[in-house]
């Protein structure tokens, strides 16, 4: 049975005609990692109750992490990010001063 989307004046129409996709929490973790560097935020940002109350009312299955699991999420995109940039100055063909 497809799952439906109630619209304005009674007209339904199904979910994936909608572009709804699944939620999956392994995105949901990279993305506030992602928000907490872009925006400079400390790591209890995910702890506030106003953010997860908001969460929770964007998707009940949503579930609710920790400072030390961000903080981890954070450090792996770190690891990330400095490889990447390792392997692109490798790749150069001037000397860069270490």
């Amino acid at each position: 049975m497809r799952k439906h989307t109630m619209l304005k004046h009674g007209e339904v129409v199904p979910n994936d005609e909608l572009g709804i996709v699944p939620f999956e929490q392994n995105v949901y973790r990279e993305l506030m990692g992602k928000t907490i560097i872009q925006h400079n935020l400390p790591f209890t940002f995910v702890e506030y109750a106003g953010i997860r109350d908001m969460h929770k009312y964007l998707n009940p299955n949503v579930q609710d992490i920790s400072r030390n699991t961000i903080k981890a999420d954070i450090l792996d995109i770190y690891r990330v990010e400095k490889r990447k940039m390792k392997h692109e100055l490798e790749s150069l063909s001037g000397r860069v001063c270490r």
